[in-house]
């Protein structure tokens, strides 16, 4: 069940470390050249755009925020987790209490204790004192000649990518405050834009996906010209894998597409090894849930998340282990914490919701979610 929900925020979370983290103290952008969104575009593609769109709710007042319940939120094992990882709060003798929030306080601790056990600031009072600062000025970074459709960092926040509709992809070295373009790979097979793009755990490779057969594959760092198309053989034309994502050992890589399947490819193989039809409709997100890659999830316009597990799929009668419903449109995004617990969802309902993977919704909820036309 969805145990919170809550408008988009624009801050970035750090899902996986339960803390808010800001890379500096400057805002950088990179902005289009162009706005005018009346240039020639792919059939195909303005077509699923109009499914696509954003979604409001009909119940949500103009200029007033929705009061969001939080009450099973605040008494879940997730909340437990993450204020001790932030360092809101901390474990003594007497339990739990509150931390000591003054940066200017953490940082004289630091100085000295560290100079007695050579250390510094843990982890969580690092979260506390970055909590406390916002950047105060704007810098543009890059400008480019068509529109950005792509934007993100390296786990280690060390390379910056970005993918346009000029068919490019940019490489950005972002360590000591630089944002210097080390390579720009020219994106093969582009039917109308790269639509995805993601990297490998190691960092040293990429895919991405556009409307094609293929997704293909390229080396991150520039001394390796590694480009290779990899084809997931789909049925039918008019096809675009919308989400790919890399498994944790880099073995295999997790798809899903246009035709509401989700696609696994074996690199070792070099093929594509299952096929699955999992949703009636556009599938936008897909991800692992863990490392052991077990279990895959996937989310879809639909309005409904589905967790797969691979021990007991099969192509011939796929059937899912669960489904979360509850969202008001089509589902745009979902990440796994990596627990194997929980994770959240984006929806066009413009809410994020926080899942616990171990309580499935109904199955008329499911059915419910997908007969009111998310």
């Amino acid at each position: 069940s969805a145990i919170a929900n809550a408008p988009v925020c624009q801050l970035g979370w750090h899902w996986k470390l339960g803390m808010f983290r800001r890379r500096s103290s400057v805002t950088r952008y990179l902005l289009s050249e162009t706005v005018d969104f009346s240039d020639d575009a792919d059939s195909d593609f303005e077509n699923t755009a109009r499914t696509r769109q954003r979604v409001f709710p009909a119940s949500a007042e103009k200029g007033k925020m929705r009061t969001v319940d939080t009450s099973r939120l605040k008494t879940s094992d997730i909340c437990h987790d993450v204020t001790l990882t932030s360092g809101q709060k901390r474990v003594c003798r007497l339990g739990m209490s509150s931390c000591n929030r003054n940066s200017v306080a953490l940082l004289q601790s630091r100085q000295v204790v560290g100079s007695q056990s050579g250390g510094g600031l843990s982890s969580s009072s690092k979260a506390v004192v970055a909590s406390c600062y916002l950047p105060n000025c704007v810098e543009t970074v890059a400008r480019f000649g068509s529109r950005v459709f792509v934007g993100i960092f390296s786990q280690d926040g060390s390379v910056f990518l970005s993918s346009c509709q000029d068919h490019h992809i940019r490489l950005f070295d972002t360590t000591n405050g630089k944002f210097q373009c080390f390579k720009d790979i020219n994106a093969m097979e582009v039917g109308w834009s790269v639509v995805d793009v993601s990297y490998s755990p190691d960092q040293n490779y990429l895919i991405y996906s556009s409307w094609c057969d293929c997704i293909h594959l390229c080396a991150v760092h520039k001394e390796n010209s590694v480009h290779i198309p990899l084809n997931l053989r789909p049925n039918g034309h008019s096809f675009c894998p919308f989400s790919v994502r890399f498994s944790q050992d880099n073995a295999e890589i997790l798809a899903g597409a246009s035709d509401g399947c989700l696609y696994i490819y074996d690199r070792h193989r070099d093929d594509r090894t299952l096929r699955v039809c999992g949703h009636g409709e556009h599938i936008n997100s897909v991800a692992f849930a863990d490392d052991s890659s077990k279990l895959l999830i996937s989310a879809a316009d639909d309005g409904i998340v589905s967790v797969w597990d691979r021990r007991t799929l099969s192509e011939e009668d796929p059937c899912p282990v669960g489904q979360f419903a509850g969202h008001g449109a089509g589902m745009t995004f979902v990440d796994p914490k990596g627990d194997g617990r929980h994770l959240i969802t984006n929806s066009k309902d413009q809410s994020i919701k926080l899942w616990d993977i171990r309580c499935f919704s109904s199955k008329e909820a499911v059915m419910v979610g997908i007969s009111s036309g998310c």
